[in-house]
């Protein structure tokens, strides 16, 4: 039906039938719709304003909705009540024809409006079917679910378990050659499911069909495989560089392909590069050889290649086929619908006639009359919903099908034009009221340049015609409404991108700092915005705009699941979760939100104490994760690593700390509403990060600030939106489908055909690109219409795929052209618009001027000193450990560890690159964390009690393996070419210190750790703490340490520097034991003291405690274990029950001897002093 004729507000019909009104960019769409719902009320179309039905597609439109059709009542009854006459057209006519009853109709609509029928799509049919639950055969228990991707993923594991896990080797290693995987078949399911009954083209046969003959192509294989004349073959041809066939590379793939016809299944997918499309391709062309080679091995690789692309595509037709159905079951099932289930379930309800009339009979009854917002950005199954269910009311179905740009979401515009046939009238809204005079014409010169705009003859461009109230320009310079800024030429696409940058900011300095004015004031950065297609573009000008000193916001720029921010934060969370793991931890610590620089990393790693301390406090961590949740424990880590602060010392430090914050809220609430733990938090955001997320508003980037800020949004985002003046500055870019990648395209207006693997050049894949195309000018025609007093547009001739894009279509310019066809092609339209457009040639720009930033007048400020006794009662309580009272501070992070610090050291090398020969026996173990955490892993592993087992050596050399420890190269004494007794071996030398360590009698105790019994590794204690601080603890030290090691260390205790700290003490012991009446703590050390036994006899030993603060650890430690036996051991007494502490060496262990061995038993007077202390903070 034809829409030359313009649709009136004042004069529309509201009788029967479906009424279509395309409403061109910027022509009043929402002012038109409010006015109808007003004329409905006011002409009784309607009894009461619950008989209006609006239906948009966002939460966000139907609050403004609402908003705006409550407005328009209030205003038209403050009119109609004041007898005044209104300066809006429409309303001075309402006012006029309905004078005797027009205010006491708004009245009660304004009394009955919150039932006024204003939802999105989803709640509508949500509504109809819980209203119409016998009609239309509804179930009454069904549950709504937000997130369907969890039953989907089950749903794709299961058919790939029943269907393909008894695959024969062979063909299960050319699926995954193939890269057919659960992941990447639900991404062609997904596009598949994009639209209604979508038609797989060719149909594919059964895959049962399709595997018997590439099991036979294997065997085929395997019989005639002979490496003679393949060998003989390859050595007379010329291969270009890099492809596997030099003379020194062959050999191998023609080993792999002896062991496969020797029986080794998974080496059948070297086959693939002897195929005659293979060895053709990968010669010269000049002097090439071309086939047939007349060799039956290659024949068979080709027969067996071409048996796995017909097993591609049964796989896929049978995958999404059966995933489909398994979907449904499942959901059926667990009596579970999604939102998009709310939709395909009305519609298939009224695919049934007498229900259809049963449904239609209610809805109608209680709508009298229907509008439909934004109707390009709907489907099919919306469309066919509304048509049947008011077949005999007013329908007005509104919208632009040059704006309908979300196809990726299953929005298609086909459906729009398949409403246009069935309308009683179609109308056009032309009047563009949002730009100025000169931009309207200018937009219309480019879309009216060449037939067929929107490469779909169905959507057409009409002029839009300048509002009656012209916007006015912008004065002061020789700009013009639309401004074309010339790139040139580039070959890569991120050098274009730079260029691109460069420009843009450029330009949007010069308005900020020029003479350009609008409406008489200076341009602010609020009145520009940025629309780009990419994230990684948003982020490129944001970052450009502050390095020029030009403040910038990002508007859903971004899902936050690929934010840089909650990759590090699942990172560090990801630590937290497994503290003992060396690869996690460091991971956590290379990151932004830890601060470490590679040198300050490997300096930790290489001193086992500091390594110790990051353990440690990843271990607090934890524990208040699993007793207090996600958030507490986030924020309690940032607090202790300084994050906020040294996130906003960055450039982009708001947008990092919005960032930051946005992923713990979303982190904290999937926690609390899925009730997850922290593994099952980590699982839930690597499946998020995975899936599509269209249009969850949770998931969206948030603005870092509101005011006086460069807008930077997706073109997407942007649609809805105007701003003064408008960059659209990547419109250049485009990406053409590719060959042999899943495509849809449509058959007709209502049916949809995907080929999973479309040929390059073939009908199919041409139709679906120039679909793609004309998304990609519906992109364009929203941008461009944003501004309302100009706009400027990036065009050069960038990247591989510079022809395949809007701008160059809409130019009418070969995509084939030149630079300089290009920029013939701009230079053609702008000089024949000159009066509206110019170009200017902006190839050379490199980078951005420096703005010069306003700085405000600074004011002196003083904080208020506080008394010390209100200072400390002030102070926070804490969680604190031994390494944070040992590293200063009272924080649990020591000094050591910032980065800033100036007292961060390097530590000994863990590998054997310090290049000597470092002794045998575990003298020659690596050194460092990683050993270290190493060495505690297998001792919580192995029983010492049957260290003798076989097993034994087998979990030591699994652990040495996944710590990287396993080769003799790792080890200081593997490093030495001339190392005496031969090569050293790692496991067999932990396994013979565990024997020893097992069989050795415990100095002074008389029994060996055989024997010991109630065994419990990592054992956690706290201890509340009244007031601590090391000068305190010195005090008790001195006063009740008496002469031994405890009052020598009571002066070396007072050089610790850290303030007074109140809350709980955390201590990990690594291993609690009893034997006899006697209980002991035992603490494992790896430390490095020299390569001799000497080295670690008591006198060292003594001395390393000292200095390693060992002392301080083990009398907190003593005294959690006293606390607890105390508390849980009938009778104890500290002088019969408690055996002391156990520091045990490592390396100095031999088979018997003192070597190795710290043991101490604090007297119980300093126990019983510490005890009070820890209790009241007196001494």
């Amino acid at each position: 039906m034809s829409d030359d004729r313009l649709f009136e507000v004042a004069d529309a019909p509201l009788s029967p039938g479906i009424h279509l009104v395309e409403a061109s960019a910027g022509t009043g769409k929402t002012y038109s719709l409010v006015g109808l719902v007003l004329r409905a009320l006011l002409e009784g179309k309607v009894a009461s304003v619950d008989q209006v039905l609006v239906v948009t597609f966002t939460n966000a439109a139907t609050d403004e909705l609402i908003t705006r059709i409550r407005e328009s009542i209030v205003r038209a009854l403050a009119a109609f009540e004041r007898g005044e006459v209104p300066a809006d057209a429409l309303l001075r006519g309402l006012v006029a024809r309905h004078a005797d009853n027009g205010a006491r109709t708004l009245r009660a609509a304004l009394r009955d409006f919150d039932r006024i029928g204003v939802s999105t799509i989803h709640s509508f049919c949500h509504r109809v079917l819980i209203e119409t639950a016998f009609e239309s055969g509804t179930p009454y228990d069904v549950e709504l679910l937000d997130d369907a991707s969890p039953l989907l993923e089950r749903a794709a594991h299961d058919f790939w378990r029943t269907r393909l896990y008894g695959l024969d080797g062979a063909v299960a290693a050319l699926v995954a050659q193939a890269k057919l995987t659960p992941a990447s078949l639900l991404v062609d399911y997904e596009l598949w499911k994009r639209h209604r009954n979508t038609r797989i083209v060719p149909k594919a046969r059964p895959l049962d069909e399709v595997i018997t003959p590439l099991a036979a192509a294997v065997a085929r294989l395997r019989e005639s495989w002979d490496r003679g004349p393949v060998e003989e073959l390859l050595g007379k041809l010329t291969f270009r560089k890099n492809t596997g066939f030099g003379d020194n590379e062959r050999g191998g793939l023609l080993d792999a392909l002896d062991a496969f016809g020797a029986g080794a299944d998974g080496h059948v997918t070297v086959a693939a590069r002897f195929t005659t499309t293979e060895i053709t391709e990968s010669q010269y062309k000049r002097g090439r050889t071309d086939p047939p080679y007349e060799i039956a091995a290659i024949d068979a690789c080709d027969a067996l290649f071409a048996a796995r692309a017909d097993l591609a595509h049964a796989l896929r037709c049978e995958f999404i086929a059966d995933v489909d159905q398994r979907l449904d079951r499942i959901k059926r099932e667990a009596a579970v619908w999604s939102h998009d289930d709310l939709i395909r379930r009305l519609r298939q309800a009224l695919d049934d006639k007498e229900r259809t009339r049963a449904v239609a009979r209610v809805v109608a009854r209680k709508y009298h009359i229907a509008f439909i917002d934004e109707f390009q950005d709907t489907d099919l199954d919306q469309y066919e919903i509304f048509r049947k269910l008011f077949p005999e009311r007013p329908v007005y179905l509104i919208g632009d099908p040059k704006q309908a740009i979300y196809g990726f979401r299953g929005a298609d515009v086909y459906a729009y034009l398949k409403a246009k046939q069935d309308a009683v009238a179609a109308t056009t809204l032309r009047r563009n009221r949002r730009s100025t005079e000169a931009l309207v014409h200018a937009v219309n010169g480019l879309f009216s340049a060449r037939d067929h705009a929107f490469a779909e003859e169905r959507i057409l461009f009409q002029n839009a015609v300048p509002g009656e109230e012209s916007v006015a320009p912008i004065e002061g310079d020789d700009g013009r409404p639309l401004e074309w800024m010339w790139l040139g030429e580039h070959s890569s696409k991120a050098e274009g991108e730079r260029t691109t940058v460069a420009a843009t900011v450029d330009e949007i300095v010069a308005l900020l700092d020029g003479s350009a004015r609008i409406d008489g004031r200076a341009i602010e950065p609020q009145d520009i915005a940025v629309l780009v297609g990419r994230h990684t573009e948003a982020r490129a000008v944001r970052t450009a705009l502050a390095v020029a000193g030009v403040p910038a916001v990002q508007r859903r720029c971004g899902d936050i699941h690929d934010s840089e921010e909650m990759t590090e934060l699942a990172r560090v969370a990801t630590a937290v979760v497994d503290p003992a793991s060396v690869s996690r931890v460091k991971a956590a610590l290379s990151t932004r939100l830890w601060g470490l620089g590679p040198q300050q990393i490997r300096e930790v790693g290489d001193d086992e104490n500091e390594w110790q301390d990051v353990v440690e406090l990843l271990a607090m961590r934890r524990d208040i994760w699993l007793e207090r949740g996600f958030m507490r424990m986030i924020g309690s880590l940032a607090a202790r690593l300084a994050i906020r602060p040294r996130l906003a010392a960055y450039e982009d430090g708001d947008r990092r700390l919005t960032n930051f914050r946005h992923a713990a809220e979303i982190l904290h609430q999937a926690e609390l509403e899925q009730h997850l733990s922290p593994a099952g938090l980590l699982r839930w955001r690597a499946r998020e990060k995975q899936r599509t997320r269209g249009g969850r508003d949770a998931a969206e980037l948030r603005i870092e600030r509101e005011v006086q800020s460069v807008e930077i949004a997706t073109l997407h985002a942007s649609k809805g939106l105007q701003y003064e003046i408008v960059f659209c500055p990547f419109l250049w870019s485009a990406k053409a489908l590719e060959p042999g990648k899943p495509a849809l395209r449509h058959a007709d207006l209502d049916q949809v055909e995907m080929d999973c693997a479309p040929d390059k050049g073939g009908e199919f894949l041409t139709a679906a690109d120039n679909e793609r195309l004309g998304q990609d000018v519906r992109l364009a025609y929203v941008a461009l219409t944003r501004a309302r007093r100009r706009c400027y547009v990036g065009f050069g001739r960038i990247g591989r795929a510079a022809g395949a894009g809007a701008l160059v279509h809409l130019l009418d310019i070969d995509r084939s052209g030149d630079a300089s066809a290009f920029e013939d092609g701009m230079r053609r339209l702008t000089d024949a618009h000159a009066g509206t457009m110019r170009s200017r040639d902006l190839s050379e720009r490199t980078g951005p001027p420096q703005r010069t930033a306003i700085v405000a007048e600074p004011r002196s400020l003083a904080a208020r000193s506080l008394a010390a006794s209100c200072r400390e009662r002030l102070r926070p309580w804490q969680v604190v450990s031994f390494s944070a009272l040992a590293g200063g501070g009272g924080a649990e992070i020591p000094d050591r560890l910032d980065p800033s610090s100036p007292s961060a050291r390097a530590g000994p090398t863990s590998l054997a690159e310090e290049g000597v020969d470092g002794g045998r026996g575990m003298f020659g173990f690596a050194r460092g964390a990683c050993a270290g955490t190493c060495l505690h892993e297998i001792l919580e592993h192995v029983d010492l009690a049957e260290v003798t087992r076989p097993t034994t050596k087998t979990i030591v050399a699994r652990h040495l393996e996944r710590h990287g420890l396993g080769a003799p190269g790792r080890h200081r004494a593997g490093a030495s070419v001339d190392s005496p007794g031969g090569a050293y071996d790692p496991a067999a030398e932990v396994a013979a210190m565990l024997g020893r360590l097992a069989q050795a009698e415990v100095p002074g105790e008389g029994f060996r750790l055989a024997d010991a019994r109630n065994v419990s590794n990592e054992w956690q204690f706290y201890i509340p703490m009244a007031g601590l601080s090391p000068s305190r603890l010195a005090a008790v030290f001195a006063a009740h340490g008496g002469g031994g090691l405890a009052g020598r260390y009571a002066s070396a205790l007072e050089r610790l520097e850290s303030a007074s700290v109140r809350g709980f003490l955390v201590g990990f012991v690594d291993t609690v034991l009893s034997h006899g009446d006697r209980w002991y703590l035992v603490d494992w050390k790896s430390n490095y003291l020299g390569d001799a036994f000497t080295d670690y006899a008591p006198a060292e030993l003594e001395r390393a405690m000292i200095e390693a603060d060992y002392v301080l650890q083990y009398h907190l430690y003593s005294l959690g274990l006293h606390r607890y036996l105390r508390s849980r051991l009938p009778g104890y007494d500290y002088d019969r029950n408690f055996g002391g502490a156990l520091y045990v060496f490592l390396r100095g262990i031999r088979d018997s001897g003192a070597t190795g061995w710290f043991h101490d038993r604090p007297s119980r007077a300093l126990i019983d002093a510490l005890d009070t202390f820890f209790e009241t903070g007196q001494m």
